[in-house]
C-alpha cells in the first residue's frame, strides 16, 4: 500500500465516524484504503480531549508543512564535525550515531 497524505474529505469522514459507537480505526482504514498507522498518527496528533477536528487536523497539517524545517547555521559546530565526516567518506548512517554518543550535544543541534 503506498503512501498518501489524507485529505480533507478523509478528514471529514474521520471525525464523523469516530465519534460514532465502535469506531474503529483499523476498518476506517481498510474503508478509505489507507493503512492504519496512518489513521492512528492522524488521531494522536490531531485530537483535542480525545476529540478529532478535521478543522483543527487540516489547519495545523498545513501549518507543519509551511513551518518546515530548520537549517543548521553554517559556522556551528554541528556542522563542522557533518562536513568532516562527509569527507571522511563516513555515511548518513554512520554520521548520526555517533551524534548521538555526544554528551555535550544540544537537544537542539540534532539533525533529524
Amino acid at each position: 500500500m503506498s503512501y498518501h497524505h489524507l485529505n480533507f474529505e478523509d478528514r471529514t469522514a474521520l471525525m464523523l465516524e469516530s465519534r460514532k459507537e465502535g469506531f474503529s480505526a483499523r476498518k476506517f482504514a481498510e474503508l478509505i484504503k489507507r493503512h492504519p498507522s496512518t489513521i492512528y498518527r492522524e488521531l494522536k496528533r490531531n485530537s483535542i480531549n480525545d476529540v478529532y477536528q478535521a478543522r483543527y487536523a487540516s489547519d495545523n497539517t498545513f501549518a507543519r508543512r509551511r513551518r518546515g524545517h530548520r537549517k543548521l547555521k553554517i559556522d556551528s559546530i554541528l556542522w563542522k564535525f557533518i562536513v568532516e565526516a562527509i569527507r571522511c567518506l563516513w555515511s548518513p548512517q554512520q554520521i548520526a550515531k555517533r551524534l548521538k554518543t555526544f554528551p555535550d550535544l544540544d537537544q537542539t543541534m540534532n539533525v533529524s
